[in-house]
């Protein structure tokens, strides 16, 4: 299994609903039929003072395939009236290690 740790940014959200903590997780675990699961969540405070960050912590088995869904999800859908990409960073979580996902112009993922 991979670790993913996705963060949503609420100041960047058009609805901030906490409900996304659950959403989030439960629409791509339904997508990738059970490739992603969910893992937990967590409220990270910033270091600027805004408001502290959504994070939410996934599994996945197969990385290439959950990729493509996560990008699918936070580009092209609105969730509890939200488009996640603008507020959205993702990061590879190897034991204490965040390594952030760049998307790149052909919508694939590069460290």
């Amino acid at each position: 299994m991979t670790d993913l740790v996705l963060t949503l940014k609420p100041q960047l959200l058009h609805n901030p609903d906490l409900d996304l903590r659950y959403a989030i997780p439960d629409i791509l675990a339904s997508r990738s039929h059970g490739n992603i699961q969910g893992a937990g969540f967590d409220y990270e405070e910033q270091e600027d003072g805004a408001a502290a960050l959504l994070t939410i912590f996934l599994c996945v088995s197969d990385l290439p395939a959950a990729l493509s869904i996560i990008s699918a999800v936070l580009y092209s859908e609105t969730v509890l009236e939200n488009q996640l990409a603008p507020a959205a960073a993702l990061y590879l979580q190897e034991g204490a290690q965040l390594t952030l996902l760049n998307l790149g112009d052909e919508k694939t993922w590069t460290l």
